[in-house]
């Protein structure tokens, strides 16, 4: 058994075949995966008997098995969390580009409303002028009959009195 387990380490080491190491990087695993790993290397090392050694790469894929599940875990928390903060951001910056637009759409309604109160304004001025302009004309016309009463009247007064003297004489 000894020999054959060297025999198979051999061929492993000549192939660039790696055996799994326990990760060290993570403070709450690397003192138990550091002892996983001296016994995983004692256990292909050191010859045991059939059963110890079943015992032994059973008890190691069990606690490899909980180490991966409770590592796995820790990492789908760290995921979600991410996951939740990206989350929390795009929300954060959506609701700050609705504000954003609505100002938008109210300074461009308060823009229109001040457009259309210049249009108004503008017809108004525009109505105003034309009836300005017709009573400047009214004005005019009446001006022009009106001298043209009073040189009529004078006329009149003017050939009556000529009539008085005529009838004095």
């Amino acid at each position: 058994l000894h020999k054959f387990k060297i025999k198979i380490m051999s061929e492993l080491v000549s192939n660039g075949v790696q055996i799994y190491q326990f990760p060290l990087d993570d403070e709450t695993v690397a003192k138990v995966n550091t002892t996983m790993n001296v016994r995983k290397r004692i256990c292909t090392e050191i010859s045991l008997g059939p059963m110890k050694a079943f015992r032994n790469l059973r008890f190691q894929n069990t606690f490899c098995v909980l180490s991966l599940q409770q590592t796995y875990e820790a990492k789908r928390q760290e995921f979600l969390a991410e996951l939740q903060k990206r989350e929390d951001e795009m929300r954060q910056v959506f609701v700050q580009r609705v504000k954003e637009k609505e100002a938008e759409l109210k300074e461009a309604e308060r823009e229109g409303r001040f457009e259309q109160l210049k249009r108004l304004h503008a017809d108004e001025k525009a109505a105003l002028e034309e009836k300005k302009r017709f009573l400047e004309d009214d004005l005019s016309s009446f001006s022009k009959r009106k001298a043209a009463a009073q040189l009529l009247q004078a006329q009149s007064l003017t050939v009556n009195g000529k009539k008085d003297k005529d009838r004095k004489k």
